[in-house]
C-alpha cells in the first residue's frame, strides 16, 4: 500500500491512471505520516519514503529521501522484500505495474536496475 498527503480522491485517480495493483491511502491531516516519523512540519508534507513491513509488524528496511526526485533503487527494495523471513523459498515481482506479491522463486521477475539515488537506506 502507499500513503499519500492529498485527497481520498487524488489517490484513487492516481490509482486508476497509473493502474496501480495496490491502494493508495489518505492522510491529509498528516497522522501516519507523523506516526511513522517522516511529516515536514514546517512545510506540511510528507518526506518521501519506503518502508518494508514484516507479517510480524516489524520494519525490515527503510528508505528516506529529502525531495520526490530522489528514490531507492528497484532492485534495493525487492532485495529487502526477498530478505523478509516470510519470503523464504519465495521471491518478489514487480511485474503489474508496481504491485509487489510473492511468488514461487523458479518465476522469478526483477525490475530493471535504475540509477542509484542518493537515499538513506538504513536496516533498522
Amino acid at each position: 500500500m502507499a500513503v499519500s498527503v492529498d485527497a481520498a480522491a487524488d489517490g484513487a485517480a492516481l490509482v486508476d491512471r497509473l493502474g496501480l495493483g495496490y491502494p493508495v491511502l489518505s492522510d491529509p491531516e498528516l497522522e501516519a505520516t507523523a506516526a511513522w516519523g517522516v511529516v515536514d512540519e514546517d512545510n506540511r508534507i510528507a518526506w518521501p519514503a519506503i518502508f518494508v513491513v514484516g507479517r510480524d509488524g516489524r520494519v525490515a528496511w527503510r528508505s528516506l529521501s529529502e525531495t520526490y526526485k530522489e528514490r531507492a533503487a528497484p532492485s534495493a527494495i525487492l532485495d529487502a522484500l526477498d530478505a523478509l523471513p516470510e519470503a523464504q523459498g519465495q521471491t518478489v515481482s514487480t511485474a503489474s505495474r508496481g504491485a509487489v506479491w510473492l511468488e514461487p522463486r523458479e518465476s522469478h521477475v526483477k525490475a530493471p536496475e535504475a540509477p542509484t539515488p542518493r537515499t538513506r537506506n538504513q536496516n533498522p
